[in-house]
């Protein structure tokens, strides 16, 4: 159900407690301590990435944009590690004020003159394939879904845009099937909330729910997720464990909010013999071959943490100042 954006002082507490209480439990699984100094390495250090290895095709399906970011700047940057690139827009009140939307892209790309090509010239095209600088990136539309039960969905080639709470996630899945988009739970086990403690992990019943849908979906989930860093951080650990225990299968994605230089950081690899893009039908139905239950253990999940500087300059800071 939709909740208050201000919250209360016992709000806070309430889950500050469940944050503590709950986290207690997983920081001291034998998963999370083993994926302790990784992490810790992350935090403190930073990490680059690897080459792109040109068997694979590497996506990177959450990530938000300024509206005036410079678009040859994002084209050039994002296309060192990935392929695939979607410009995800969030739930009409949440921040979509700031966020470069899929169109806006478009134009932009005009306006500098960049090459491009629509996989289809619908009324809403959803894939557009850049040539640049003798690399080609793909740029999609998506869209981050705070839904009804306060759990997100991240559609992959969606055909319009969304108000907060609007759909429920069974809904959500339904229209994602019916205009063939790829979807999947992203920071599944990071519950949003509208204070300072900002995310926490979820009640017995909401994991009772979650699960529910893992047994009726079997969707893909979200275990990579850069920003689930610093008290968030085993969020991803638990997302590979459950996937693993409902056999799920797996994305990594920066979720980068602003900074085109954490594109690709968490990152995506899938067979390049699968990938088709002559169309927006073929290059949908790949996204979802590849995360197919057939398929999807032979993707590369690329999935790492947020340095505690990156975190603070792209999520807290503008949530000080109030530009986030």
């Amino acid at each position: 159900m939709p909740v208050d954006k201000k919250g209360s002082i016992a709000d806070i507490v309430k889950d500050t407690f469940r944050l503590v209480t709950r986290g207690t439990r997983y920081y001291a699984h034998p998963d999370t301590i083993k994926e302790l100094p990784s992490y810790l390495k992350d935090l403190v250090v930073g990490l680059k990435v690897g080459p792109k290895d040109p068997d694979y095709v590497y996506l990177d399906l959450h990530a938000h944009f300024r509206k005036d970011q410079d678009i040859e700047e994002l084209i050039e940057e994002a296309s060192q590690r990935v392929d695939v690139l979607a410009i995800m827009t969030k739930t009409e009140d949440v921040s979509n004020h700031l966020l470069l939307t899929f169109d806006e892209a478009l134009q932009k790309l005009r306006d500098k003159s960049i090459e491009y090509i629509l996989l289809d010239t619908d009324v809403a095209p959803r894939v557009a394939e850049v040539k640049h600088k003798g690399k080609t990136l793909y740029l999609v539309r998506g869209a981050e879904l705070e839904c009804k039960e306060n759990l997100h969905i991240a559609l992959v080639g969606n055909k319009r845009e969304y108000n907060r709470f609007e759909i429920t996630i069974d809904q959500a899945i339904e229209e994602s099937r019916a205009v063939g988009a790829f979807h999947f739970m992203d920071h599944v086990f990071s519950i949003w909330v509208p204070n300072l403690v900002s995310f926490r992990f979820p009640t017995k019943e909401e994991m009772a729910r979650l699960e529910g849908y893992f047994r009726k979906y079997h969707p893909t989930l979200e275990t990579g997720n850069h920003q689930n860093t610093l008290w968030m951080w085993v969020s991803n650990v638990l997302a590979r464990r459950r996937a693993k225990e409902y056999g799920l299968p797996e994305v990594a994605n920066s979720d980068t909010h602003l900074d085109i230089y954490q594109v690709g950081l968490s990152r995506t690899g899938i067979p390049r013999e699968g990938f088709r893009a002559g169309t927006e039908q073929e290059f949908f139905e790949s996204l979802n071959n590849a995360f197919s239950q057939a398929n999807y253990r032979r993707n590369r999940v690329e999935g790492h943490y947020a340095s505690a500087y990156s975190f603070f300059k792209t999520m807290l800071w503008p949530k000080i100042v109030g530009r986030h």
